[in-house]
């Protein structure tokens, strides 16, 4: 399935990515989505946070886990953390700086597709228009110089 899901930095301006994205894929990929969507360095450490409705930290998933069994965004899948019941997650990107993201889960679709146009202007007519090839000197500036590179 698709998530449609806001992205909003804490900060005192706005600053706000929608994104769709596939519902079971790993955390990590979503970190590195996001990270490419925000432009930030892909070096630095980061977790994803569950929390309540009241958006109080319930759960840690790091990106690298320092348990030997514990839950990490390589084992754990976004709609395992999302869904409509539970539809927001924190994001902390580097620990030393502490950038905050609120992800919120806007609307879920059942069909997922990974090329999907999103923005449509007229409609295609039932035969192709008729075009004429061959008018002459159309490299030709106003004093009727033929410029290649026009």
């Amino acid at each position: 399935m698709k998530y449609n899901i806001r992205v909003i930095l804490e900060a005192n301006e706005d600053v706000i990515r929608d994104i769709e994205i596939n519902s079971n894929c790993l955390l990590s990929e979503l970190h590195y989505f996001l990270i490419e969507c925000f432009e930030l360095n892909k070096n630095e450490l980061a977790s994803f946070y569950t929390t309540n409705n009241e958006l109080e930290i319930i759960n840690e998933i790091p990106l690298v886990s320092f348990e030997e069994r514990g839950s990490n965004m390589d084992n754990t899948t976004l709609e395992l953390v999302l869904d409509e019941d539970n539809n927001n997650l924190i994001y902390v990107y580097d620990y030393m700086k502490m950038w905050r993201f609120l992800l919120e889960l806007k609307s879920i679709e059942e069909n997922f597709d990974f090329r999907k146009c999103t923005n449509k202007i007229g409609e295609m007519p039932n035969e192709a228009p008729e075009i004429n090839f061959a008018e002459e000197n159309q490299n030709e500036d106003e004093d009727g110089i033929d410029d290649e590179y026009y």
